[in-house]
């Protein structure tokens, strides 16, 4: 295909005639971009934006995620779980964004989406490993400032949980008609789980665990009280949207459950609350004790 010369220039060919020739400085030395400093103010108060719903297996039913056998939690509760033959370990993985919070302010609406994929990845029993990130944006020429707010607000969430980048990708000018599309950042994250750990779906009361707002330090509190809630026994939904159930909901009934809730807490568009499905009450009672917590329903066997 090639090979390595002693000219400092980089040559393509094609059938004997060269069709491209740069200094290889170009490659190695390319010129920088100006860099823009963001610092980021308060979290700001979010709204409702009415985004179309869609119902999530649409997606991930448009491929067989049973290839292989070797689907532990299959998706539709957040992240799936795969097994790792041979091994006692296996791995979370689970893609997510929050387009609706980045129409509204770019540094956190990155920021909350990758603290909410790590909150995801602990409901199933997950260590966060590594990100993968899709920056999708409009025009960096016409509004650098919102590009740089998204980087901000990646890099400060993963300083704060403690996970690395390890890879990703951009889609830039993203623009019709002088219209950008939101700011949105999709996380990718990958967790590793001990198998013999994982908890299944299951009937008992669901309690909301949480609170009704964000904040860095609720969502510590909250990622603790997620491992020990597992620990228990409990099974752990993390929606980002309290009003709309309907994925969780079709996800359980695969397995022979319903999910019926009729006095879900009123939340903000961002919160730190989780959903607990627990067979007894003596993990609750103990965390009641540091974090607010409300029956909400119950699974049951149909």
């Amino acid at each position: 295909l090639g090979e390595i010369i002693q000219e400092p220039v980089y040559r393509a060919m094609y059938k004997d005639e060269v069709v491209m020739e740069v200094p290889v400085s170009v490659i190695t030395n390319p010129p920088l971009e100006d860099v823009y400093p963001y610092t980021p103010g308060e979290i700001p108060e979010f709204k409702h934006i009415p985004f179309k719903e869609v119902e999530p297996s649409n997606v991930y039913f448009q491929y067989d995620y049973m290839v292989g056998t070797d689907t532990v939690l299959p998706p539709g509760f957040g992240p799936a779980i795969m097994r790792i033959k041979g091994s006692e370990y296996g791995y979370s993985v689970v893609t997510h964004s929050r387009g609706d919070l980045g129409y509204q302010d770019a540094y956190w609406g990155t920021y909350i989406a990758t603290l909410e994929a790590v909150r995801k990845t602990f409901a199933v029993g997950g260590e966060p490993l590594g990100i993968t990130d899709c920056i999708n944006y409009g025009d960096p020429d016409e509004d650098p400032e919102g590009l740089s707010a998204m980087m901000h607000g990646l890099k400060d969430a993963c300083e704060f949980a403690g996970v690395p980048v390890v890879s990703g990708n951009a889609s830039l000018y993203n623009t019709t008609g002088g219209k950008p599309i939101p700011p949105t950042m999709v996380i990718g994250l990958v967790g590793r789980v001990k198998l013999a750990e994982v908890v299944k779906p299951h009937e008992g009361d669901v309690y909301a665990i949480g609170w009704d707002r964000f904040s860095p330090a609720y969502e510590r509190i909250l990622w603790d009280v997620i491992r020990k809630l597992h620990s228990c026994g409990c099974f752990i939904m993390a929606p980002s949207h309290m009003n709309s159930l309907e994925g969780y909901k079709n996800s359980l009934a695969e397995y022979g459950y319903a999910l019926n809730v009729t006095d879900l807490p009123d939340v903000n568009p961002v919160h730190s609350t989780v959903l607990a499905v627990c067979e007894n009450n003596y993990c609750i009672d103990e965390i009641s004790k540091t974090i607010p917590v409300h029956r909400v329903g119950a699974v049951v066997k149909v």
